[in-house]
């Protein structure tokens, strides 16, 4: 059966690897958010994926089962770190869950936060930069919030294909299949390529692999609910 959530592992720290050298990793680390959903306790990863520095508005990813639809609203709590000040927390805000694909396992999160806060963004990639033709056994750079602290840690896993797991909801969506599978708490936390890009959107895990919504069904679910500025728009929100 699809398991959203795995045992915990200790959070951990950077990884060594040339495709990602510190300074990509640091930017990771600064875009993660641990993500509570206040209504049902529901505890994951989010991702910044837009940050208007200067109004101090944040919008970040994270997956629907983390913050599913249920009585008390919509309300979730972050936690923001920089590799300054890591492993502390840097800084704690609110935030409400602005939509919520259920099918594509992924919904959007505003939060306010003081203007001027430096926090990290990553941008999801766009249509015109995917790369054609796709490869298998790419080395990819994940982020999640795991153990009883939520610390973020990274990792690097290798992509083995596209396949559409199984599902207990029964939804059915292309997913990029990795080599190890998620443990508790990295639900909700991107699958990062080696330019930055934010790929994919850790959704489960099934038969010891991970699985992470494929960006196109990204693409597509974000454009359904009036929010593909969040893909093709730069990194501030859009004019009023």
């Amino acid at each position: 059966m699809f398991a959203s959530l795995l045992l915990a592992l200790m959070p951990g720290q950077y990884v060594d690897n040339k495709d990602f050298p510190r300074e990509k990793q640091e930017a990771a680390l600064a875009a993660t958010a641990g993500i509570v959903h206040q209504a049902t306790n529901g505890e994951g990863t989010a991702v910044i994926v837009n940050y208007d520095q200067a109004k101090g508005v944040v919008y970040l990813l994270t997956a629907a089962h983390v913050v599913p639809p249920g009585e008390g609203g919509d309300w979730v709590n972050l936690e923001f770190f920089t590799p300054k000040k890591f492993p502390n927390v840097d800084l704690k805000a609110g935030g409400f869950v602005i939509a919520r694909m259920a099918n594509e396992d992924i919904a959007v999160v505003r939060a306010a936060v003081p203007s001027g806060t430096k926090l990290g963004s990553l941008k999801i990639c766009p249509k015109a930069e995917l790369p054609t033709p796709e490869r298998k056994n790419v080395t990819v750079l994940t982020a999640g919030c795991e153990g009883d602290k939520r610390l973020p840690r990274l990792t690097t896993e290798l992509v083995l294909g596209k396949e559409i797991p199984s599902k207990p909801n029964g939804a059915q969506v292309l997913c990029w299949e990795t080599d190890h599978p998620p443990v508790q708490g990295r639900s909700g936390g991107p699958l990062i390529d080696k330019r930055g890009y934010v790929m994919g959107i850790c959704s489960g895990a099934e038969k010891q692999r991970g699985y992470y919504t494929y960006i196109l069904k990204i693409h597509q679910a974000l454009s359904g609910a009036g929010l593909g500025w969040l893909v093709e728009g730069e990194l501030k929100t859009p004019a009023k």
